[in-house]
């Protein structure tokens, strides 16, 4: 496996923690748009 490889691997899996993170923020707040945005500022 070369370096690229991995680290476009690493880069992919981040990018879907931070949507999964923003997802359950999402859905912790009971679909309040203005919850979410209040709660990443």
């Amino acid at each position: 496996m070369s370096d690229a490889f991995k680290l476009s691997m690493s880069v992919l899996a981040l990018m879907v923690m931070v949507v999964a993170l923003v997802a359950a923020g999402y859905l912790k707040a009971g679909m309040n748009l203005g919850a979410v945005i209040e709660h990443l500022s």
